[in-house]
Protein backbone atom coordinates (compact mmCIF):
# COMPACT_ATOMS: atom_id res chain seq x y z
CA UNK A 1 0.00 0.00 0.00
CA UNK A 2 2.96 2.19 0.66
CA UNK A 3 4.46 1.76 -2.11
CA UNK A 4 1.37 1.90 -4.28
CA UNK A 5 0.64 5.42 -2.49
CA UNK A 6 4.05 6.66 -3.34
CA UNK A 7 4.37 6.21 -6.89
CA UNK A 8 0.18 7.68 -6.74
CA UNK A 9 -0.79 4.28 -8.37
CA UNK A 10 -2.93 3.02 -5.27
CA UNK A 11 -6.38 3.19 -6.94
CA UNK A 12 -5.05 0.71 -9.78
CA UNK A 13 -3.43 -1.31 -6.90
CA UNK A 14 -6.42 -2.26 -4.64
CA UNK A 15 -8.43 -2.27 -8.42
CA UNK A 16 -5.69 -4.96 -9.78
CA UNK A 17 -5.76 -6.56 -5.44
CA UNK A 18 -9.30 -6.91 -5.74
CA UNK A 19 -9.07 -4.78 -2.43
CA UNK A 20 -12.68 -3.28 -1.99
CA UNK A 21 -12.81 0.05 -1.03
CA UNK A 22 -16.27 -0.37 0.95
CA UNK A 23 -15.03 -3.28 3.47
CA UNK A 24 -15.74 -1.78 7.16
CA UNK A 25 -13.52 -4.62 8.56
CA UNK A 26 -10.03 -3.79 7.36
CA UNK A 27 -7.63 -2.05 8.57
CA UNK A 28 -6.88 0.24 5.72
CA UNK A 29 -4.94 3.52 7.04
CA UNK A 30 -4.39 4.29 3.48
CA UNK A 31 -7.48 3.42 1.85
CA UNK A 32 -8.32 7.68 1.08
CA UNK A 33 -5.05 8.13 -1.20
CA UNK A 34 -6.71 6.48 -3.85
CA UNK A 35 -8.73 9.97 -4.52
CA UNK A 36 -5.06 11.54 -4.20
CA UNK A 37 -3.48 9.08 -7.14
CA UNK A 38 -6.43 10.17 -9.34
CA UNK A 39 -5.82 13.57 -9.18
CA UNK A 40 -2.09 13.08 -9.56
CA UNK A 41 -2.74 10.67 -12.68
CA UNK A 42 -5.24 13.81 -14.05
CA UNK A 43 -2.82 16.25 -13.23
CA UNK A 44 0.37 14.21 -15.69
CA UNK A 45 -2.28 13.86 -18.86
CA UNK A 46 -4.38 16.94 -18.78
CA UNK A 47 -2.00 19.42 -19.47
CA UNK A 48 -0.62 18.11 -22.24
CA UNK A 49 -4.21 17.30 -23.67
CA UNK A 50 -5.10 21.57 -22.83
CA UNK A 51 -1.74 22.23 -25.02
CA UNK A 52 -2.88 20.32 -27.80
CA UNK A 53 -6.33 21.40 -28.04
CA UNK A 54 -5.50 24.96 -27.52
CA UNK A 55 -3.09 25.00 -30.24
CA UNK A 56 -5.91 23.16 -32.23
CA UNK A 57 -8.83 25.10 -31.76
CA UNK A 58 -7.81 27.93 -28.67
CA UNK A 59 -11.00 28.41 -26.46
CA UNK A 60 -13.63 26.03 -28.22
CA UNK A 61 -10.88 23.53 -28.90
CA UNK A 62 -10.80 23.56 -25.30
CA UNK A 63 -14.30 23.40 -24.16
CA UNK A 64 -15.11 20.54 -26.62
CA UNK A 65 -12.13 18.28 -25.54
CA UNK A 66 -13.28 18.99 -21.92
CA UNK A 67 -16.77 18.26 -22.62
CA UNK A 68 -16.13 15.12 -24.89
CA UNK A 69 -13.78 14.03 -21.52
CA UNK A 70 -16.48 14.28 -19.48
CA UNK A 71 -19.03 12.22 -21.30
CA UNK A 72 -16.68 10.12 -22.32
CA UNK A 73 -15.72 9.24 -18.40
CA UNK A 74 -19.50 9.03 -17.97
CA UNK A 75 -19.89 6.83 -19.88
CA UNK A 76 -17.45 4.88 -18.98
CA UNK A 77 -18.66 4.40 -15.64
CA UNK A 78 -21.97 3.30 -17.05
CA UNK A 79 -20.37 0.59 -19.27
CA UNK A 80 -18.39 -1.21 -16.55
CA UNK A 81 -20.48 -0.59 -13.63
CA UNK A 82 -23.09 -4.37 -13.51
CA UNK A 83 -24.07 -3.53 -9.83
CA UNK A 84 -22.29 -5.12 -6.55
CA UNK A 85 -19.59 -4.28 -5.58
CA UNK A 86 -19.09 -0.95 -7.11
CA UNK A 87 -15.11 -0.23 -6.15
CA UNK A 88 -13.91 -0.24 -9.83
CA UNK A 89 -15.74 2.31 -11.09
CA UNK A 90 -15.20 4.04 -7.42
CA UNK A 91 -11.67 4.12 -7.45
CA UNK A 92 -10.98 4.02 -11.45
CA UNK A 93 -8.99 7.01 -12.91
CA UNK A 94 -10.89 6.91 -16.31
CA UNK A 95 -14.74 5.90 -14.45
CA UNK A 96 -14.13 9.23 -12.01
CA UNK A 97 -12.39 11.92 -14.15
CA UNK A 98 -15.52 13.61 -15.11
CA UNK A 99 -15.55 14.64 -11.22
CA UNK A 100 -11.85 16.74 -11.76
CA UNK A 101 -13.43 17.77 -15.39
CA UNK A 102 -16.56 18.71 -14.50
CA UNK A 103 -14.37 21.77 -12.20
CA UNK A 104 -11.77 22.23 -15.54
CA UNK A 105 -14.88 23.11 -17.48
CA UNK A 106 -16.49 25.87 -15.35
CA UNK A 107 -12.55 27.44 -14.79
CA UNK A 108 -12.53 27.70 -19.08
CA UNK A 109 -12.89 31.83 -19.28
CA UNK A 110 -15.56 31.76 -21.49
CA UNK A 111 -17.75 29.79 -19.18
CA UNK A 112 -17.30 31.26 -16.33
CA UNK A 113 -17.90 34.66 -17.93
CA UNK A 114 -21.06 33.24 -19.05
CA UNK A 115 -22.10 32.34 -15.27
CA UNK A 116 -20.68 35.11 -13.74
CA UNK A 117 -22.87 37.21 -16.03
CA UNK A 118 -25.88 35.24 -15.48
CA UNK A 119 -25.01 35.46 -11.41
CA UNK A 120 -25.20 39.27 -12.10
CA UNK A 121 -27.93 39.74 -14.14
CA UNK A 122 -30.23 37.06 -11.74
CA UNK A 123 -28.76 37.90 -8.33
CA UNK A 124 -31.73 36.48 -6.14
CA UNK A 125 -32.01 33.13 -8.00
CA UNK A 126 -28.49 32.67 -7.99
CA UNK A 127 -28.24 33.46 -4.45
CA UNK A 128 -31.02 30.89 -3.83
CA UNK A 129 -29.46 28.42 -6.08
CA UNK A 130 -26.68 28.55 -3.93
CA UNK A 131 -28.64 27.56 -0.92
CA UNK A 132 -30.11 24.77 -1.99
CA UNK A 133 -26.71 23.46 -4.06
CA UNK A 134 -25.34 23.50 -0.68
CA UNK A 135 -28.58 22.02 1.62
CA UNK A 136 -28.32 18.83 -0.98
CA UNK A 137 -25.10 18.38 -1.38
CA UNK A 138 -24.73 18.37 2.45
CA UNK A 139 -27.89 16.34 3.23
CA UNK A 140 -25.98 13.52 0.57
CA UNK A 141 -23.16 13.45 2.36
CA UNK A 142 -25.05 12.36 5.79
CA UNK A 143 -27.53 10.15 4.17
CA UNK A 144 -26.23 8.55 0.86
CA UNK A 145 -24.77 5.10 1.09
CA UNK A 146 -22.00 5.14 -0.49
CA UNK A 147 -22.62 1.76 -2.51
CA UNK A 148 -26.21 2.98 -3.92
CA UNK A 149 -26.80 2.00 -7.69
CA UNK A 150 -27.83 5.22 -8.85
CA UNK A 151 -24.62 7.09 -7.58
CA UNK A 152 -23.14 4.61 -10.42
CA UNK A 153 -26.01 5.09 -12.77
CA UNK A 154 -25.95 9.46 -12.35
CA UNK A 155 -25.78 10.04 -9.53
CA UNK A 156 -21.97 10.64 -8.82
CA UNK A 157 -22.17 12.61 -12.14
CA UNK A 158 -24.84 14.56 -10.69
CA UNK A 159 -23.02 15.28 -7.78
CA UNK A 160 -20.02 16.50 -9.83
CA UNK A 161 -21.93 18.65 -11.84
CA UNK A 162 -23.61 20.44 -8.92
CA UNK A 163 -20.05 20.92 -7.02
CA UNK A 164 -18.73 22.39 -9.56
CA UNK A 165 -21.59 24.85 -10.38
CA UNK A 166 -21.84 25.84 -6.62
CA UNK A 167 -17.94 26.58 -6.53
CA UNK A 168 -18.24 29.21 -9.19
CA UNK A 169 -22.01 30.38 -7.57
CA UNK A 170 -19.18 31.07 -4.47
CA UNK A 171 -16.66 32.18 -6.24
CA UNK A 172 -18.50 34.81 -8.42
CA UNK A 173 -20.36 36.26 -6.18
CA UNK A 174 -20.80 38.66 -3.83
CA UNK A 175 -23.74 37.85 -1.99
CA UNK A 176 -24.04 37.13 1.78
CA UNK A 177 -23.40 33.98 1.58
CA UNK A 178 -20.63 33.79 -0.27
CA UNK A 179 -19.11 35.97 2.98
CA UNK A 180 -20.19 33.35 4.62
CA UNK A 181 -17.58 31.24 3.01
CA UNK A 182 -14.84 33.77 3.40
CA UNK A 183 -15.20 33.15 7.14
CA UNK A 184 -11.65 33.44 8.96
CA UNK A 185 -12.03 29.77 10.39
CA UNK A 186 -13.25 28.26 7.46
CA UNK A 187 -10.60 29.93 5.40
CA UNK A 188 -8.01 28.59 7.65
CA UNK A 189 -9.64 25.16 7.74
CA UNK A 190 -9.29 25.39 3.63
CA UNK A 191 -5.69 26.18 3.90
CA UNK A 192 -5.20 22.83 5.90
CA UNK A 193 -7.42 20.57 3.71
CA UNK A 194 -4.53 19.22 2.64
CA UNK A 195 -2.92 17.96 5.75
CA UNK A 196 -6.32 17.37 7.19
CA UNK A 197 -7.01 15.29 4.03
CA UNK A 198 -4.00 13.04 4.54
CA UNK A 199 -4.23 12.38 8.47
CA UNK A 200 -7.83 12.44 9.10
CA UNK A 201 -8.40 8.55 7.93
CA UNK A 202 -5.59 7.09 9.65
CA UNK A 203 -6.41 9.05 12.70
CA UNK A 204 -10.21 7.79 12.51
CA UNK A 205 -9.13 4.03 11.65
CA UNK A 206 -6.21 4.06 14.95
CA UNK A 207 -8.31 5.57 17.37
CA UNK A 208 -11.13 3.61 17.88
CA UNK A 209 -14.00 3.36 20.47
CA UNK A 210 -11.93 0.51 21.99
CA UNK A 211 -8.55 1.80 22.16
CA UNK A 212 -9.89 4.89 23.44
CA UNK A 213 -12.56 3.93 25.75
CA UNK A 214 -14.91 6.61 25.14
CA UNK A 215 -17.50 6.66 21.90
CA UNK A 216 -20.23 8.88 20.05
CA UNK A 217 -19.67 12.86 20.60
CA UNK A 218 -16.39 12.60 22.86
CA UNK A 219 -14.76 10.02 20.40
CA UNK A 220 -15.50 12.22 17.19
CA UNK A 221 -14.06 15.49 18.95
CA UNK A 222 -10.98 13.11 20.27
CA UNK A 223 -10.20 12.08 16.74
CA UNK A 224 -11.41 15.61 14.97
CA UNK A 225 -8.48 17.37 17.74
CA UNK A 226 -5.72 14.87 16.60
CA UNK A 227 -6.60 15.06 13.05
CA UNK A 228 -6.18 18.82 13.73
CA UNK A 229 -3.10 18.86 15.61
CA UNK A 230 -0.89 16.45 13.51
CA UNK A 231 -2.35 18.50 10.28
CA UNK A 232 -1.24 22.28 11.87
CA UNK A 233 2.18 20.34 12.89
CA UNK A 234 3.15 18.73 9.16
CA UNK A 235 1.50 22.47 7.55
CA UNK A 236 4.10 24.27 9.31
CA UNK A 237 7.33 21.73 9.88
CA UNK A 238 7.16 20.20 6.66
CA UNK A 239 4.55 21.18 4.01
CA UNK A 240 5.31 25.21 4.25
CA UNK A 241 9.13 25.10 4.89
CA UNK A 242 9.42 22.22 1.38
CA UNK A 243 7.37 24.90 -0.12
CA UNK A 244 8.55 28.65 0.72
CA UNK A 245 12.33 27.90 2.56
CA UNK A 246 14.42 24.30 1.96
CA UNK A 247 16.39 25.61 -1.00
CA UNK A 248 16.86 22.14 -2.00
CA UNK A 249 13.69 21.56 -3.03
CA UNK A 250 14.02 24.05 -6.38
CA UNK A 251 15.56 25.06 -9.14
CA UNK A 252 18.67 21.99 -10.24
CA UNK A 253 18.69 20.72 -6.59
CA UNK A 254 15.03 20.13 -6.70
CA UNK A 255 15.22 18.53 -10.03
CA UNK A 256 17.99 16.13 -8.61
CA UNK A 257 16.00 15.77 -5.23
CA UNK A 258 12.94 14.64 -7.13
Amino acid sequence: DVIAAFIYGFNWFKIWAQSSYFDGTALDPLRHLWSLAVEEQFYLVWPVLVIVAWRIGRARGLAALTSIGIVASFVAMLAIYSGGDPTRVYMGTDTRSFSLLCGAFVALPPVRQFITTGIQKFRTIASGLTVVLVFVLGLMWFTVDGQSEWLFRGGLFAHSIASALLAILVASSSSKFSLVFSWQPLAYIGRLSYALYLWHWPVFIFCTSERLDVSGLALTAIRLAITFALSIASYFLIEQPIRHKAKWAHGSQGRRAF
